[in-house]
């Protein structure tokens, strides 16, 4: 083990019988980093004071959350040459010096985050510099899932498409239940079974603002079948020369899965980057997705309404005959 990470290890999650649970680990580490790590302190005081407004939108509904503390997560720069240049502050020897993880299965680090949307938030780092790309990492994704249980939802930004760091693999984990969709999508008349096999079953969506698939079961080999033909029919549809841009959140409760996949098209909408009179200040990754949409600037948590909110969706997300002729490609 490399000394820079063995001096960051909390604590050690291993998977063995003998271990305490995952979320049982979590809370004294973040206990301890609050006090040994000032930004960290820093970040949660100003949780509780973000502001938060609900919105409906046409069919569904989101969280409005005013949080200064994102404001380095939505404007980043995330030009390649800006990236390549920069050190990765998820690599073990970049690391602020008190901060420290629990080291999971060999392989990932359990992290808090300094500018938490929710509480608690974790970012789940790969102990290696590996691209952000999911499908070599799917298996972990689903073992982290697993692991945390029934009491997080676990979060992958794709590198076009959310993620602050997308020269490094690495995934989050939230409360469960904190994103309105969670809610949203469960609800039966907004859902149609499209493919089943192997006991998992993946789902369309209807009237819920932005494409989206749902994938369910107490089967890790069927679950993985049907997301891979998932990621790859919405490659082939909406053209994309690598990994499709995707944002994906899984929860797991009573021995089995359930993953929801939002295909994207577009990463941050026109409105980003318009004149400072028009310019909205929403990147929306996973937890937009979601239904929280993060606003670092008050001005733009006092102008957003359901009609910006339903258009930025739509924006970035495929259309519903978009989404339909994906269903149709996976075989």
């Amino acid at each position: 083990m490399a000394p820079e990470l063995a001096d960051r290890i909390f604590d050690s999650f291993s998977g063995a019988s003998d271990s305490a649970p995952l979320p049982d680990l979590c809370p004294p580490l973040l206990a301890e980093q609050k006090i040994a790590w000032k930004e960290l302190g820093e970040g949660y005081a100003g949780l509780q004071a973000v502001r938060v407004r609900e919105l409906q939108c046409n069919g569904f509904s989101v969280k409005l959350q005013y949080n200064p503390k994102r404001i380095a997560s939505t404007g980043a720069n995330l030009e390649p040459g800006y990236i390549e240049k920069r050190p990765c502050f998820l690599c073990p020897q970049n690391l602020p010096a008190t901060q420290k993880g629990i080291l999971y299965r060999g392989e990932f680090f359990v992290l808090c985050n300094p500018a938490p949307i929710f509480n608690p938030h974790y970012t789940i780092s790969n102990t290696g510099h590996l691209p952000q790309l999911f499908a070599a990492a799917l298996p972990s994704f689903l073992q982290l899932a697993a692991d945390f249980g029934e009491r997080f939802t676990i979060l992958y930004n794709g590198a076009a498409c959310g993620a602050s760091a997308p020269d490094h693999l690495h995934f989050q984990a939230v409360p469960a239940g904190s994103m309105p969709v969670e809610d949203d999508l469960c609800q039966t008349q907004k859902r149609h079974l499209v493919k089943q096999g192997n006991d998992a079953f993946l789902s369309g969506t209807r009237s819920t603002g932005r494409a989206a698939i749902i994938i369910e079961g107490k089967n890790r080999a069927g679950m993985e079948d049907l997301l891979k033909k998932a990621m790859a029919a919405t490659k082939k549809i909406l053209a994309a020369p690598g990994e499709p841009m995707v944002n994906i959140f899984c929860t797991y409760r009573d021995a089995g899965w359930r993953l929801f996949l939002f295909p994207r098209r577009k990463h941050r909408p026109d409105i980003y980057f318009a004149g400072e009179e028009e310019k909205i200040l929403v990147s929306p990754g996973a937890a937009e997705m979601g239904g929280v949409v993060v606003t670092p600037r008050e001005q733009d948590y006092r102008r957003l309404d359901a009609a910006t909110i339903e258009s930025i969706f739509n924006e970035v997300s495929p259309d519903q005959e978009s989404l339909n002729r994906i269903l149709d490609e996976i075989p």
